[in-house]
């Protein structure tokens, strides 16, 4: 359907529509593509509509938490906030999850895990494991055509889980100068957030995130909010998926308590 529009899509599809129904409905395939301007008008007006409400939300209310989901069911709220001399809103997420605690922090300091769980992540790999308590590895994420996609390398720093404490404590930023750019690709200047993990039993735990992401100032105000409203969700029920199918990497070792 997309080629029959004549757009073009970064991440190519296998087959065109014409493959698949051939040439002698053709009549069919442009009536469908007129239902989905009709639906694509649709869906914009929306998003548009949501840019105004943040706008509106954000108008007089700088550096004040707003609750952007509220999943009883999945155990999972969300905010954001707009700070004074950002160009994007930092995110906060609180989360109560069925897996365990070691299992879910390798998941997130291994790094070559991400691009099964963190959302629209096209490649992740470890670069170094440079102790039993910090890693580096790089990210490449799929940003909306027409403009390119971001990577950057993670630093994740571990503070062990204490009984004094009672929780661990995982603390990624950026370091975009650590490997060559890719050509192609925009390298996220920033890309900070903290993770607090509290055991609630062998195989529950409390997250508690809270980050900030700069993607470039090229993206427009929809692409970027689009993005903050969606990642940080879509990413905690990614890891929670993640975790309970695939269990503790024997590979990589860190110290978590």
């Amino acid at each position: 359907m997309i080629q029959c529009l004549g757009f073009e899509r970064k991440h190519s599809l296998q087959t065109s529509l014409y493959d698949i129904f051939g040439d002698y409905q053709r009549r069919y395939c442009h009536l469908v593509l007129k239902l989905m301007l009709v639906l694509w008008v649709g869906v914009a007006n929306a998003a548009s509509d949501d840019n105004d409400l943040d706008y509106l939300q954000e108008k007089g209310q700088k550096d004040i938490w707003i609750q952007s989901k509220n999943d009883k069911r999945r155990g999972i709220q969300a905010w954001y906030k707009q700070e004074e001399g950002k160009h994007t809103r930092t995110f906060k997420i609180e989360a109560t999850i069925k897996v365990p605690m070691e299992q879910t922090a390798m998941a997130l300091v291994g790094g070559d895990s991400w691009k099964r769980w963190f959302w629209e992540c096209l490649d992740s790999k470890l670069l170094k494991k440079v102790s039993s308590r910090e890693s580096l590895f790089y990210l490449k994420v799929n940003v909306p055509t027409p403009f390119p996609d971001r990577d950057t390398v993670l630093r994740a720093v571990i503070e062990p889980y204490s009984k004094q404490t009672g929780k661990l404590v995982l603390r990624f930023n950026a370091l975009p100068d650590y490997i060559p750019k890719v050509r192609g690709v925009i390298r996220a200047q920033e890309f900070t957030f903290k993770i607090e993990i509290t055991p609630l039993s062998n195989e529950s735990i409390k997250l508690d995130l809270e980050g900030y992401v700069n993607p470039g100032e090229d993206l427009p105000a929809w692409a970027i909010n689009f993005m903050m409203r969606n990642a940080p969700y879509s990413s905690i029920l990614g890891l929670e998926r993640y975790v309970k199918t695939h269990g503790l990497d024997d590979n990589i070792q860190f110290e978590f308590k």
